[in-house]
C-alpha cells in the first residue's frame, strides 16, 4: 500500500516532460493523472544544462524530456516537498491528504524522498523519455512545451515554481 500511494505522490516523472504523457515504466500517476513512473537516459542533445540542471528547453522532444527529469531530479529538495504539498492540497490521488494527516508529514515526505530516486534514475528517464518519442510528433510537442518554458528559468526555485505550477492550473482543469 505504501508504495502504490507514493508511487502516485512522486511518480510524475512523465509530468516532467510537460502536460504529463500519461505514460512511464513503473507504478505512479503522470502530470495529467496517467500512469507513469521514470523516464530514461540519452543525450541532452539542444536541451541545455547548467549547474542545477540547466537552463534552455530547445531541442527535440526527447531531449527536452530528458532534460527536463534531469533537472527535476537535481532539484529534488525543493522539488519533492513542493509535490507532496500540492498533492494534499488537492488531494490527489484522492485520499493522500488522509494518508498525510493520519501518518505525518515527515513520515510521507521521507518516503516520497526516497521513491524519488528510484523514480528520477537514469534508466527511469530513459524509459519514459523513449515512450513519448514513440508518441506521435504533435503529441510530443504538446507534451514538452510546459517544460521548454520551465527549463528557460535559473535556479532550482524558479524551474520547481514553474513546473509545480503547471501541474496545479492541470490537475484544477482536469476536476
Amino acid at each position: 500500500m505504501k508504495r502504490t500511494v507514493l508511487g502516485v505522490v512522486i511518480a510524475v516523472a512523465v509530468g516532467a516532460c510537460g502536460a504529463g504523457a500519461g505514460a512511464g515504466a513503473g507504478a505512479g500517476a503522470g502530470a495529467n493523472g496517467g500512469a507513469g513512473a521514470d523516464a530514461g537516459a540519452g543525450a541532452n542533445a539542444g536541451a541545455g544544462a547548467g549547474a542545477d540542471g540547466g537552463a534552455g528547453g530547445g531541442g527535440a522532444p526527447r531531449a527536452v524530456c530528458e532534460a527536463s527529469m534531469r533537472r527535476t531530479r537535481a532539484c529534488k529538495e525543493l522539488f519533492v516537498p513542493g509535490l507532496l504539498a500540492l498533492r494534499v492540497k488537492l488531494d490527489r490521488p484522492a485520499g493522500i491528504r488522509a494518508r498525510h494527516e493520519a501518518d505525518g508529514h515527515e513520515a510521507i515526505l521521507a518516503l516520497a524522498k526516497q521513491q524519488f530516486d528510484a523514480d528520477w534514475s537514469e534508466d527511469a528517464i530513459a524509459s519514459n523519455c523513449q515512450k513519448l518519442s514513440e508518441r506521435a510528433p504533435e503529441d510530443q510537442e504538446r507534451i514538452v512545451a510546459p517544460d521548454r518554458k520551465c527549463l528557460a528559468t535559473e535556479g532550482c526555485r524558479a524551474f520547481v515554481d514553474c513546473d509545480l505550477a503547471g501541474k496545479e492550473e492541470r490537475w484544477t482543469k482536469a476536476r
